[in-house]
C-alpha cells in the first residue's frame, strides 16, 4: 500500500471469491481488503503519473474515500471500540480520551482501515494543492487559485485527515499497554458499545503494539499533522522501539525527526531504475 505497487490479480481474485462467504466478521474484513485491493492499483497510478489528468486522479480518489467512510458507517456495533475518557492529557495519552477495542484482531481492522485512508486523502490533498511540501504548515495553503469546489474540498480533506489522525493517536495506547480502564475514568455515554474491552495480557506487547506502529507513522508523515502531535508520535514511536522492543519505530521515529519518507526513498530509486526488487512478485 505504501510503495504504490498493484495487487496482483491471483489476490484481488481470492479475495472476490471469499467474499461470497456469509459469515458477518469475515464479510466486513474482506469488504475493506477489497477497498485495499482498489487503493493500491489507484495509488500504483497516481504514482507512475498512468491514471490520466489531476481531475481524473481527483475523481478516482474521491471514490475511494467514499467507500472507505461507508465501510466505517455500517461497522457492527460490536467493532465500535470504547472511548475511555481521562482526567486531562498525558504522556500515554495525547488528549483526554482514548479507545479501547475487544480484541487486537479488531483493533488491527481499525488501523488498517486508518492507514489506507490517510494515505488516500493525502493524495486528494497534494493534487489539490499541489506545491504543498511535507512540514511546510500544519494546514495546507497554494498558490494557485482554486475553484470554490475545490477550495472546499481542499479544507473537507484538510480537516478528515486531522480527525483522523486524532483517531490514530487515540488508538495507541490500547497497543502500549495503557490500562483500559484507569481510576477516575469513565466511558463516554454517547458510545454505541456496550462492551468492556481489556488489553490483551495474554498477548506479548510487541504482537500488542506492531498494529499500531505505521498507523502511527502515517499519521506523523501527513502534511496536516500539527507539529506538537507529531512531537507526542515521536515519542510513541520511541516507545515502540526502546520498551516494547520493536527496532522499525525507533527507525520510523528517525524518518519523521529528519523529514525522511519511505515514499521518497523508494520512488528515488525507482526513478534511478534501482527498485526492481520492489516490484516483483
Amino acid at each position: 500500500m505504501q510503495r504504490g505497487v498493484k495487487v496482483p490479480p491471483e489476490i484481488v481474485g481470492l479475495t472476490s471469491k471469499c467474499s461470497n462467504v456469509s459469515h458477518d466478521q469475515a464479510s466486513v474484513v474482506l469488504e475493506l481488503f477489497s477497498i485495499t485491493d482498489d487503493f493500491c492499483d489507484f495509488r500504483a497510478d497516481e504514482l507512475m503519473a498512468t491514471d490520466g489528468d489531476n481531475d481524473t486522479i481527483i475523481l478516482r480518489g474521491i471514490a475511494i474515500t467514499d467507500r472507505l467512510e461507508e465501510w466505517y458507517a455500517k461497522l457492527p456495533q460490536e467493532y465500535i471500540p470504547v472511548k475511555i475518557q481521562t482526567e486531562s492529557a498525558t504522556p500515554e495519552v495525547l488528549s483526554d480520551y482514548y479507545y479501547a477495542f475487544n480484541d487486537l484482531y479488531v483493533s488491527s481492522m481499525h488501523s488498517l482501515f486508518r492507514v489506507c485512508s490517510l494515505l488516500a486523502y493525502e493524495i486528494l490533498l497534494l493534487h489539490l494543492c499541489p506545491p504543498l511540501r511535507h512540514f511546510e504548515t500544519a494546514w495546507p495553503t497554494t498558490s494557485s487559485p482554486l475553484s470554490p469546489s475545490q477550495s472546499a474540498l481542499l479544507q473537507s480533506t484538510a480537516a478528515t485527515m486531522l480527525r483522523i489522525i486524532d483517531a490514530v493517536c487515540a488508538n495507541a495506547p490500547y497497543h502500549l499497554g495503557f490500562p483500559t480502564q484507569p481510576q477516575g475514568s469513565n466511558t463516554d455515554p454517547n458510545s454505541n458499545s456496550t462492551s468492556n474491552p481489556n488489553i490483551p495480557t495474554d498477548t506479548s506487547p510487541a504482537v500488542r503494539g506492531n498494529p499500531i506502529l505505521w498507523p502511527l507513522y502515517m499519521a506523523g508523515k501527513m502534511p496536516v499533522c500539527p507539529p506538537a502531535t507529531r512531537t507526542w508520535i515521536i515519542g510513541r514511536l520511541h516507545k515502540l522501539g526502546n520498551e516494547i522492543g520493536i527496532a522499525q519505530g525507533l527507525l520510523f521515529a528517525r524518518f519523521l525527526s529528519e523529514g525522511i519518507f519511505v515514499q521518497a526513498k523508494w520512488m528515488d530509486e525507482l526513478l534511478a531504475g534501482k527498485a526492481e526488487r520492489h516490484v516483483e512478485l
